[in-house]
Order: structure tokens, then C-alpha cells, then sequence
């Protein structure tokens, strides 16, 4: 199933086994090379879930089995391991592969099954904020993501972002 971000953050994490919520999500902790979300910061204590410990994601809540399954950021390894490859993924400047300035990553659309980024949705910068329409990436658009920025492949518009590049 696909899932906005943004309608992820600030949802409980419900024990299944205890039927009572164990904090709520603040934000997610991404490996920006692959574009997938390995846990997010709760507001609870120990305060990261992991996603290998999401049983279902629902729109009450994400339901994990039991409160043993929060982790404090130094034991969870998939995390260490990161190092500097991991982001949040909102707001992260995205330019285009010829150096233009797009905008910044405004939310993404996950598989909560994979929990891969599938598309993002960049809000313009400057100026272009204002008379500017967001735009849609799909991920296989996106030539590299970094903990900094997003270098996608897009044409200034004259087709679809998601649209390939015409045969000559």
C-alpha cells in the first residue's frame, strides 16, 4: 500500500498486545542511497521504531506487537550503520542533473510494505513558491539522493516528470 509521509507523522504507535499507544511518530530516519525508511523517532522512550517491527499501519495508528520493540538510537544497528547516508528525507534540496534549483522535498510517497520512497513531492523555491506548481518525481527519476540533496532527471517542464524521454 502507498502512503504519504506526511499522513504518517504525528500518528501513535499502538501495542497490539497491550491495546494502549507507546508515543507518536515525529519523523522518520531514511538511508538516502537505497531511498528507504529504516525507523522513525517516537516521542516515546526508548524512542526509535524500527520497520521491520511495524505489523500494520492503519489510519488510528501503526501497530507494532509490544512496547519491546522501541529501541533506544544507539542499539539500533540498521541506523549506526547509516552514518552519514542518513536523512529525513523532507526538506532536502532537489536540483536537476544540469545544476538547477528545483525546490525542496515537500513529502514523499512510501510503499509501507517495502517502505521504499516511490515518488516526491517538491515544493518550488524562491519566487517560483508563489506562482510555482508542485511537482511529482517518481523515484526511478531520481538519479542520486544524498543526505544533502536530491539530483533528479527533469526537462524544465516540457512533459511530465514521470514521463521518458521520447524516442528519436
Amino acid at each position: 500500500m502507498l502512503r504519504l509521509l506526511s499522513t504518517i507523522i504525528g500518528l501513535p504507535v499502538i501495542s497490539q498486545r497491550e491495546s494502549q499507544a507507546l508515543g507518536v511518530i515525529e519523523e522518520p530516519a531514511a538511508d538516502a542511497t537505497k531511498g528507504v525508511i529504516v525507523a522513525y523517532r517516537t516521542s516515546g522512550h526508548p524512542n526509535y521504531l524500527s520497520t521491520i517491527d511495524i505489523l500494520a499501519y492503519l489510519d488510528e495508528g501503526i501497530v507494532v506487537q509490544d512496547d519491546s520493540i522501541l529501541q533506544d538510537e544507539d542499539d539500533l544497528v540498521r541506523l549506526k550503520r547509516l552514518g552519514d547516508n542518513r536523512t529525513t528525507i523532507l526538506n532536502l534540496k532537489v536540483v536537476s542533473e544540469t545544476g538547477k534549483r528545483m525546490g525542496r522535498v515537500s513529502d514523499v510517497l512510501i510503499d509501507t510494505t517495502t517502505h521504499h520512497v516511490t515518488r516526491l513531492h517538491i515544493k518550488p523555491g524562491g519566487l517560483r513558491r508563489f506562482t510555482g506548481t508542485e511537482l511529482i518525481i517518481p523515484r526511478e527519476r531520481v538519479i542520486k539522493m544524498t543526505a544533502q540533496e536530491v539530483i533528479v532527471r527533469y526537462d524544465n517542464g516540457t512533459r511530465p516528470a514521470g514521463a521518458e524521454p521520447e524516442a528519436i
